[in-house]
């Protein structure tokens, strides 16, 4: 009887194989973390959106925004250590449990005060120490709290998601308490407050954003790690202009060219992208953070108004981060005030990024790259 031997792989047969199969491998893992990378930006999208959905519900609520960080008087002294917008929006985000163990209408302190007949549960260092999953961005390099090497008991959280307060640091110290005039931009234009939707003590509605709740930033990405706790207002907002840059008054006259609206300087209406000749630099988005860190806010912080914890140094010291994101493409995301998220190019024009982060500038219409 014959018999037959099933015939197996030789070595070199075997090895042939094993190369093939690696470099298939290496061929679909640009793919596959591509995948990876835009599941990512679309699940930041998603809390983005639930972000700015949560804050149009408190408007529906208390017919206004919630500010960005909750302020209050002292006599002539307007203190600032107050809690953030984020706060705020916990019952519309299914924490309301976690929202009364604090008292927004207070300053943040580590003294924790329990329910009273006569005033609410203040804990905010209990609150503290909630890592927040929702107001975090899977995609960040940031870690949940601000030192993670910090026993259990002084572990600070951290979000990602801040406010779009201010176009420039000047407009930002109008509601900072810093500013011994009324004039921003660095020009004769006027304003009683800092330009964005909401920014520290704001109490604005739908209505006097005229430049339209649909063109107008309300939030972005910061890949602040130290300065960013989620409760601490001072540490929930930015601006977006670089420091330094100057802005024009609305050109007087008609025809074509008249242009009705604080502007960058160089900017001439109508000329956006390549055909802009405002520079790039002029915004923080397309800023390199690592090169030139100093996203200067010591400034904005009032002698008053320093907030420590255990563990961590007062909120005055210097930020490095302002908008920023960790998204494939450089891109960042920005959720607008009627709700709606888009992916910002870091390289998107200044004076269109400028545009959207005013509320009543009689801005152009212009949709972002």
């Amino acid at each position: 009887m014959k018999v037959t031997r099933n015939r197996g792989f030789t070595l070199i047969e075997l090895l042939v194989v094993i190369a093939i199969l690696a470099l298939l491998i290496t061929l679909l893992l640009p793919a596959i973390q591509s995948v990876y990378a835009a599941a990512r930006r679309l699940q930041c999208q998603a809390k983005e959106k639930e972000i700015a959905l949560a804050t149009n519900a408190y408007h529906d609520a208390y017919k206004r925004f919630p500010p960005s960080n909750h302020t209050k008087k002292s006599g002539t002294n307007e203190l600032r250590d107050g809690y953030s917008f984020l706060v705020d929006l916990l019952p519309y985000m299914a924490q309301e449990a976690l929202w009364k163990r604090m008292d927004v209408t207070e300053q943040l302190t580590e003294t924790e005060r329990a329910a009273s007949a006569s005033e609410q549960a203040n804990y905010p260092l209990e609150v503290l120490r909630q890592a927040m999953p929702m107001y975090r961005c899977p995609a960040s390099a940031t870690t949940p709290y601000v030192d993670e090497t910090a026993t259990p008991a002084d572990l600070q959280a951290i979000t990602n998601y801040k406010a779009v307060c201010a176009s420039t640091k000047k407009a930002y110290q109008l509601s900072a308490g810093k500013s011994t005039t009324k004039t921003i931009y660095d020009t004769k234009k006027e304003s009683n407050s800092a330009d964005g939707v909401i920014y520290p003590g704001s109490r604005t509605s739908q209505s006097s954003v005229s430049d339209g709740v649909t063109n107008t930033f309300l939030l972005t990405e910061s890949e602040e790690q130290k300065y960013a706790r989620w409760i601490v207002g001072q540490e929930c907002g930015v601006y977006t202009m670089v420091d330094g840059q100057t802005f024009n008054d609305p050109t007087t006259g008609s025809g074509t060219n008249a242009i009705s609206y604080v502007h960058p300087t160089g900017f001439e209406a109508g000329k956006f992208g390549p055909d802009s000749t405002v520079k790039n630099k002029m915004q923080n988005l397309n800023r390199d953070y690592t090169a030139t860190p100093e996203y200067k806010w010591t400034d904005l912080i009032s002698a008053t108004s320093k907030i420590t914890f255990k563990n961590n140094t007062s909120s005055s010291e210097q930020t490095q981060y302002g908008p920023s994101g960790k998204h494939a493409g450089g891109v960042v995301n920005h959720a607008y005030a009627g709700g709606a998220v888009v992916a910002v190019n870091k390289d998107v024009d200044v004076a269109v990024y400028f545009f959207l982060t005013t509320r009543a500038n009689g801005d152009p219409a212009v949709e972002p790259d």
